[in-house]
C-alpha cells in the first residue's frame, strides 16, 4: 500500500513536480473524500485502489471472464460507498 510520504517519514520524503492538464486536475479534485484532501492524498489513494484491483485480477486469471468484470465492479462500488459516493 502507498501511503503520503510526508507523513510516514518527512526526513526520506523528497518532492517532485508533475505536470497535467486542467481538465485531469478537475477530475482529481471532483473526486476528493473532502475539499481539503490533497492532490496526493487522491493520486495515494487511486494507486491503492489499482493495487487492490490488480490482485484480484491476478487471483481469478484463469476464472471466466464476466467473473473477472463481476468482482471487480463490486470491489469498485464497495470503494465507492466507502467514499461516501452513491
Amino acid at each position: 500500500m502507498y501511503s503520503n510520504m510526508s507523513e510516514s517519514n518527512p526526513k526520506k520524503s523528497t518532492v517532485t513536480t508533475i505536470r497535467i492538464h486542467t481538465d485531469v486536475r478537475a477530475k482529481l479534485d471532483a473526486i476528493k473524500m473532502h475539499r481539503r484532501e490533497t492532490v496526493e492524498d487522491v493520486i495515494v489513494r487511486l494507486l491503492n485502489i489499482y493495487d487492490e484491483l490488480a490482485s484480484v485480477s491476478k487471483q481469478y486469471l484463469g476464472t471466466a471472464p464476466e467473473d473477472v468484470l463481476r468482482e471487480s465492479l463490486k470491489l469498485y462500488k464497495e470503494r465507492r460507498r466507502l467514499a461516501g459516493f452513491r
